[in-house]
This record gives C-alpha cells, structure tokens and sequence, in this order.
C-alpha cells in the first residue's frame, strides 16, 4: 500500500507502549498510596493521550487513576475530562448493560449534575436499565 512512518515516530509510539506497560503495572497496584499513584499517572497521561489510538486499553488504568482522584478531590472538570475518556474506551469493549459501565456513567452523571450540566446528566443516564 505503500503506507509508512518515520523511525521517529516509531520510536515515539514504542516508548509510548513502554511506558504504558510499565507504568501500568505501579498503577494497577492499588496497596500503593493513590498520591503516588495519581503522580505517575500525570507524567504518562500527556505521552498514552498523545500517541496511543483513543481506544488503547493500555490507557484504562492511567484514565481510572486520574478519575478515581477526580472524585476524590470534587475537581468536576477532571471528573468530566478522564471520565469522558475513559467511559469513550469502555464503550468500545463492554456490552451497554455491563454493571462497571453502568457504575461509570453514574459516576459521570453525577459529575455534570455538578457542573450544572442537567442535560448531559440526564442523557448519559437514559439507556442505563434499573
């Protein structure tokens, strides 16, 4: 087809994979302090989101990492941004009635309940089945 990248971007795209490996392994870790988890996740999160395709799963925990800490800071707009993410990825792989997912979106609900975004809240919640 006579597609190709440049050895730089080959590169890039490797060291985006490593990293993902690796640093998934410290953040799948849930007897580390979350503090030090949430670290790590900021410094892989710019390299996975820049490189990796959107729907890599190597992205998942560093995306639940920041959202767990999202929650726990009452911080709406990284709430609305890594639950946005990560619930975009979710969608790819889970079946719509899978209790996590319906877990997740009631967590993002609550999120644009927040945000003053009633719309979206009630959106995001028509479809989940009681």
């Amino acid at each position: 087809c006579g597609w190709s990248i440049s050895m730089d971007h080959f590169e890039l795209c490797r060291m985006a994979e490593e990293s993902a490996r690796s640093g998934n392994e410290f953040l799948l870790k849930s007897h580390i302090k979350l503090a030090d988890r949430v670290e790590l996740a900021y410094k892989i999160y710019p390299i996975l989101d820049g490189t990796l395709y959107k729907f890599n799963v190597l992205r998942i925990p560093c995306l639940r990492v920041l959202f767990e800490n999202a929650v726990g800071e009452k911080n709406t707009e990284h709430m609305l941004k890594y639950g946005k993410h990560l619930l975009s990825l979710q969608e790819q792989y889970q079946d719509k009635d899978d209790l996590a997912l319906c877990h997740l979106k009631y967590g993002l609900a609550q999120a644009y309940k927040l945000a003053g975004d009633q719309e979206s809240c009630k959106q995001l919640l028509t479809g989940v089945r009681e």
